[in-house]
């Protein structure tokens, strides 16, 4: 756990409190420290029990002090700019060693690696992990039993994730790590990165991630997905079971896909995307009403 008090903030602390992770407003872990740069952010944090701490602007916690709702148990930093002040918190504690994931590093047996391969000794590879030619395997990211990993795949980048400072954009250290499931085949140059908070990008179990695929920091992938060729993943995409993407696919952050779910070749998704449907074209829509619009248009 950590103090409001004890810690170098930027602002005026004018509540004091404990709290265990740097999260958002609508966050489902108890002990979250948030930050909120518009009122309605800061009315959602504070009917948020899981929220124990925020960074916010004066004039929003008055606002919100003088409807008589604002909780007495809620730590509070005033300051001029919310969302600097806690990225900037997040880099200190990341660069401290004091915000990240645990894991029980180690190889296992049967293990084949590359001579040019790369594994941070802060990672863990599970039995039968076959590690092709400069691969490279971060800190604290786990290889499950079984996996495949072709020539150049990276676990565990940093993905681009920045805010504004003083006029410049600086970098956000990544908190967490990557967790490759039992069963996985990464081909050649596909690139899954790490988490920015201190959970896991996960890929789940039997999945195929193609040549030149991305997936985006704390994505969660399901059992059995393919992902062809040249497929990006936005970041914080939830995609269920045995889904299939096509090649050269663009999957808009934060969207849900459910299980079954396909995106043809080339798709742009923009919109969460229900289990069992089929999707194509740029912006994404049901794939059949995409035919029929193709269709029409060739019979001019």
């Amino acid at each position: 756990m950590f103090r409001l008090s004890d810690l170098k903030i930027d602002g005026s602390l004018s509540a004091d409190a404990a709290f265990g992770h740097l999260g958002v407003p609508d966050d489902a872990t108890p002990g979250a420290l948030v930050f909120c740069e518009r009122l309605k952010f800061l009315n959602q944090a504070n009917a948020n029990e899981n929220v124990s701490a925020v960074l916010v602007r004066a004039e929003d916690v008055e606002a919100l002090s003088h409807s008589g709702k604002l909780r007495s148990d809620l730590g509070i930093v005033v300051t001029a700019r919310p969302r600097v002040a806690y990225w900037r918190l997040h880099n200190l504690l990341v660069d401290q060693g004091v915000l990240g994931v645990a894991v029980e590093a180690g190889i296992g047996s049967n293990v084949r690696l590359h001579p040019s391969a790369q594994v941070s000794p802060t990672a863990r590879i599970e039995d039968g992990v076959t590690l092709g030619p400069n691969v490279v395997v971060g800190d604290r990211c786990i290889v499950g039993a079984g996996s495949e990993l072709a020539a150049g795949v990276v676990i565990g980048a940093e993905g681009m994730q920045a805010f504004h400072d003083d006029g410049r954009l600086a970098r956000v250290r990544h908190a967490g790590s990557v967790r490759i499931g039992q069963g996985v085949s990464l081909f050649t140059n596909a690139v899954v990165s790490r988490a920015v908070r201190p959970v896991f990008t996960t890929v789940g179990d039997g999945s195929f991630i193609s040549i030149l695929v991305s997936v985006g920091h704390e994505t969660i992938l399901g059992r059995n997905c393919q992902l062809a060729g040249n497929v990006l993943v936005g970041g914080s995409v939830r995609m269920g079971d045995e889904v299939w993407v096509g090649p050269s696919a663009t999957i808009k952050d934060g969207l849900r896909i459910g299980d079954g779910a396909q995106i043809k070749l080339g798709s742009v998704v923009v919109s969460d995307v229900p289990a069992g449907s089929v999707v194509s074209g740029n912006f994404a829509i049901p794939h059949g009403r995409n035919l029929l619009r193709h269709a029409r248009e060739v019979q001019r």
